[in-house]
């Protein structure tokens, strides 16, 4: 939703109502999700509150982050745009990481397999997928496809570690779906364009 936002006033990408009533929806599957059917008493008091607070900033963050992306990468190559970003990320979090770091156990090959997928899996491909899509496509429908994150979370979660799905997380994942077929749908053309053009 921050993203739409900022492609419509920044960028000034022509943001439709199909797009605006998508990320409603979405943002209702994500509140849904963030709620779980608890008493709204116990949401605010509890310690998730705080955890999804930080998200939400973390969410803003994350959009001016991709929204300076997509200025700085524009149509040039997408590896010549991240590098430098990348580089930069680098040097500013790795003092604060390093320190940070504390494994529970001796360093096994099993967290070894576990920080090369942290890295190639989780930063250079999903920041090079992002930044190519960002090529492609206006950035507030990169933003509302984002929303996904929430759903292979949720799956992650309930196959990796045994956290159970209930019923208001799925019908947030329902929600979260719809909305993004809402805004997909709103931006058809510009997508079909670009697959035809790969």
């Amino acid at each position: 939703m921050f993203l739409v936002l900022l492609g419509a006033l920044v960028l000034r990408e022509r943001v439709g109502v199909l797009k605006w009533l998508g990320s409603g929806v979405a943002l209702a599957g994500v509140v849904v999700v963030a709620w779980d059917g608890r008493p709204w008493a116990e949401v605010f008091r509890s310690e998730a509150f705080g955890g999804n607070l930080l998200i939400l900033l973390a969410a803003g963050c994350w959009s001016v982050y991709a929204l300076g992306q997509k200025l700085a990468v524009g149509r040039g190559g997408v590896s010549e745009g991240l590098a430098p970003i990348l580089i930069v990320a680098t040097v500013v979090s790795a003092p604060f990481a390093i320190a940070a770091f504390h494994p529970t156990g001796p360093f096994t090959l099993r967290l070894g397999g576990y920080l090369v997928a942290l890295s190639v899996l989780g930063t250079a491909g999903g920041y090079g997928f992002l930044a190519r899509g960002l090529q492609v496509l206006e950035a507030s429908t990169v933003g509302m496809m984002i929303v996904m994150l929430p759903l292979g979370t949720i799956m992650a979660a309930h196959f990796c570690l045994g956290e159970v799905v209930t019923l208001w997380l799925g019908l947030g994942a329902v929600c979260i779906i719809g909305g993004i077929g809402l805004v997909l749908l709103s931006d058809r053309r510009r997508i079909l364009a670009a697959t035809l053009l790969e």
